[in-house]
């Protein structure tokens, strides 16, 4: 018996074994593999196909303020032009790809595994919605090519053309599928899906007649609710992007008829749709129909749309309170989705910076980007306008904070006792409104637990004493003694009281009204300091919303007020400037009171010169300020410093509130350091960063300022035996000058043995004088004797003004502007 089992074993052995080739045409060898190939490596591929589907039908998140697609394929913040993240689908076409390489039973041209069809079709549907479209394409066009089995046939030239569709080969994608549509039999199990795939490549093209045509004609054989009911809420939106609303309403109502035979989702939109359709068409107003869905309890997971429906409908009817309103409750929403939140956060951006109030913008801008995916084009568009909201929302902010405090410093000592007081008070009744809040929160733990409790035991008591405690003491080390102020909150205990004085905590004292007073202001030159940025802060706001936003009505709002603030006459000149210029298109008659106060009180400035002669304006607009700007700075870095002063002030009009002003004023300090000295320098460099605070030249010129310290302290006293012979001549004088060096140069040529290494320059000293510098000077007794050939050989009469210095000693001369004591000695 046990040698009749052994035999029986290694008959199966064998047969397993010769079954496992593929290159033999048996029918144990075909039975195999086939069997294998659906059995094992395809049926687990194709659920692992199923599941990646479902997943990405569970994610995907309709955005049904545009025309849905045929057939989603990405779910929400993925990247179209990469592979999907969802798993499913590698590892279908690995499967797919095992079955092939394996199983495959390719003899003499003909494949005898009659389930590699099948293998190769997962193939390319994988690769399909993995986004992977080319190698998708060779799939399906080798599995038409090589292998034609009915069965699969008709199927993969749809998907083959549903991936055309995706490459943008829509014509081809037409010319190929249209023909399929047209003919294939009603009852054949592909009938909605090839005229569905005809109808996605006419909406790509925007012919949406035909969609429709082809759409209409997918319906007649859908079985799958959910797709019928997507395909309908397309048709609706078809119908609505052609202006026939009265099909539109129609289509959306057999939807609704379906009831809840179709993804609650689809009923909610349509009915939204209907309501909307309903006010365009019989002028019902849907504000009921909306209200009574968003009252359904049925409707708890979908009211961000129906909230921001009844936010449309508002905003349409110039409701803003109640459009700011459901918009709000609409973000509030706890299943809102990601389409409708991008739409309120733009939409309510948009409302606020259409209303001048661009801070609020700001802040929706900003939860706005943070939720759109990098790579898209609206991130770019929502980061590009917040960028230009940043200064807005700074200077807005310092004006706010600015007012406050000088609001606060002008009440009598009485007064500023009073406000802290009612502060403090309010502060108070917020901590009790927590506790309040504390209590409720807590509530539903508690119901089941006895009433009587220790108090450490009791969640709600503990956070009433511990807001108390802070409203009353404010934060206390867990110390003896807690009560002394002069306490750190952390403190040491092996540290001595009568180690040295211990600076007292801020956060310890106890919150009164003295203890805000002490900490405002007291110097003149804070307090100025506060002033100059308020001032300015009014004055940038008023150009920004003039200038970039052109909303002349808040510009002149702020350039008022700050009038009304009596700033120096360095603000006010510009500030009456440009209220003469908003109010020739807002209140002509108030723009001539303006200007006659220029001319009465700013007499000599550019701003009367302007006004006086209107026509150097224009010229100058015509240029623009950014050449003027680039000209000066050639002025600049060509020396001409002189010229760079005068042409300046012609211009610093035109300059006046522009994003060019501070740069051209860092500049215009640089050169008065170049002229004056760096005293001088460091003088208007301060000036500069007190007008200009929040400004990146203003930050310059802080490091500059900075820096001119660290080298001052950090010089040594190094001298080098390296001298310069000086030959001041005033400016006026600039052609002795150049005849001096011409007739030197003459010299120099003659008396080499002792010039071969000297060279000249021409240094501008200050405002009066030139330099003309012959450097290399290495040996000070052969400079003298040069000197006394110059008289006796040559004859040559120097000008009595000149003078030798060391190297570092010139330095400090340009520097400091010390010639007038070097001169004496």
């Amino acid at each position: 018996m046990l040698v009749f089992n052994k035999k029986i074993s290694i008959q199966l052995l064998c047969l397993f074994i010769f079954s496992c080739s593929t290159q033999k045409d048996k029918y144990i060898n075909r039975q195999y593999h086939s069997m294998n190939t659906k059995y094992n490596v395809l049926f687990n591929g194709e659920n692992s196909f199923l599941i990646g589907k479902e997943i990405l039908s569970k994610t995907y998140e309709d955005n049904f303020y545009e025309i849905l697609p045929i057939e989603p394929i990405s779910i929400n913040g993925e990247n179209i032009n990469e592979t999907t993240i969802i798993p499913g689908f590698s590892k279908a076409e690995d499967k797919a790809v095992k079955a092939i390489q394996r199983h495959s039973m390719n003899i003499n041209g003909s494949q005898r595994n009659n389930e590699i069809d099948r293998a190769y079709l997962l193939l390319g549907k994988s690769r399909y919605f993995d986004r992977r479209f080319f190698p998708a394409l060779e799939a399906f066009n080798f599995l038409l090519e090589n292998y034609v089995n009915e069965k699969t046939y008709v199927e993969a030239r749809i998907w083959r053309e549903k991936t055309n569709i995706r490459l943008k080969n829509v014509d081809v994608a037409i010319k190929n599928l249209r023909p399929l549509a047209r003919n294939i039999s009603i009852k054949s199990k592909f009938y909605s899906e090839a005229n569905a795939s005809v109808a996605d490549a006419f909406i790509q093209k925007n012919e949406i007649d035909s969609a429709l045509v082809y759409l209409k004609r997918s319906l007649k054989t859908e079985r799958n609710n959910n797709i019928k009911a997507r395909y309908l809420f397309i048709i609706g939106q078809l119908y609505k992007e052609l202006n026939l609303s009265d099909s539109s309403l129609l289509t959306f109502e057999k939807l609704i008829k379906l009831k809840r035979r179709v993804p609650r989702k689809y009923f909610i939109n349509a009915k939204i749709k209907q309501l909307a359709l309903d006010l365009k068409v019989h002028g019902y107003s849907p504000e009921e129909g909306l209200n009574k869905l968003s009252n359904d309890y049925e409707n708890k997971n979908y009211k961000h749309w129906i909230y921001r429906a009844l936010g449309d409908y508002y905003s349409n009817t110039s409701i803003d309170s109640l459009t700011v309103y459901f918009l709000n409750l609409s973000l509030r929403s706890k299943n809102i989705d990601y389409p409708t939140k991008e739409r309120n956060y733009r939409d309510l951006a948009d409302f606020y910076f259409d209303k001048g109030e661009y801070i609020l913008s700001g802040k929706y801008l900003d939860s706005l980007i943070r939720i759109l995916p990098d790579f898209t084009y609206e991130s770019k568009i929502a980061a590009r306008e917040r960028d230009n909201l940043d200064n807005v929302i700074k200077y807005e902010k310092i004006a706010k904070s600015t007012d406050s405090i000088l609001y606060i410093l002008s009440l009598t000592r009485e007064k500023q006792i009073e406000f802290f007081r009612n502060l403090i008070l309010e502060k108070q009744a917020k901590e009790l409104t927590m506790i309040n809040w504390g209590k409720k929160r807590f509530k539903l733990f508690s119901k089941n637990q006895p009433s009587e409790q220790f108090y450490f035991y009791n969640p709600s008591l503990l956070i009433q004493g511990e807001q108390k405690f802070l409203s009353i003491w404010g934060e206390r080390s867990n110390v003896d003694n807690w009560r002394v102020s002069s306490i750190p909150k952390y403190f040491d205990s092996t540290i001595s009281f009568n180690d040295g004085p211990q600076e007292p905590d801020k956060k310890s004292k106890i919150e009164t009204p003295n203890n805000y007073i002490n900490k405002l202001p007291k110097k003149k030159s804070h307090i100025d300091s506060i002033k100059d940025l308020n001032f300015n802060s009014y004055f940038q706001l008023g150009m920004i919303y003039k200038e970039s936003f052109k909303n002349l009505q808040l510009a002149k709002n702020k350039l008022t007020v700050l009038l009304s603030k009596l700033p120096p006459k360095d603000i006010e000149a510009p500030t009456l400037y440009h209220l003469f210029k908003i109010n020739q298109e807002l209140n002509p008659s108030l723009s001539i009171v303006y200007k006659q106060r220029i001319l009465n009180d700013f007499k000599g400035t550019p701003f009367e010169k302007i006004l006086k002669s209107p026509d150097i304006l224009k010229i100058f607009e015509d240029v623009g300020p950014n050449a003027i700007y680039k000209d000066l700075l050639d002025l600049y870095e060509n020396g001409q410093l002189i010229k760079f002063l005068e042409q300046g002030k012609e211009n610093e009009i035109l300059f006046s509130g522009s994003e060019i002003e501070p740069k051209y004023n860092l500049l215009k300090a640089n050169v008065i350091g170049k002229l004056d000295g760096a005293s001088k320098w460091i003088e208007e460099l301060n000036k500069f960063q007190k007008k200009y605070p929040e400004t990146n030249e203003a930050k310059q010129a802080i490091k500059i300022i900075k820096k001119s310290k660290e080298i001052k302290s950090a010089e040594k006293q190094n001298v080098y035996k390296n001298y310069k012979w000086i030959l001041p001549y005033r400016i006026e004088d600039s052609l002795k000058l150049i005849e001096s060096q011409q007739k030197l140069q003459k010299i120099f040529h003659d008396e080499k043995e002792i010039t071969k290494k000297w060279f000249f320059s021409k240094d501008l000293y200050n405002r009066e004088y030139n330099f003309l510098v012959i450097h290399g000077i290495l040996n000070i007794n052969l400079f003298y004797e040069f000197q006394e050939k110059l008289s006796e050989k040559y004859d040559y009469q120097l000008n009595t003004n000149n003078f030798v210095a060391l190297s570092s000693q010139y330095g400090e001369i340009l520097k400091n502007k010390t010639w007038n004591y070097v001169k004496k000695q």
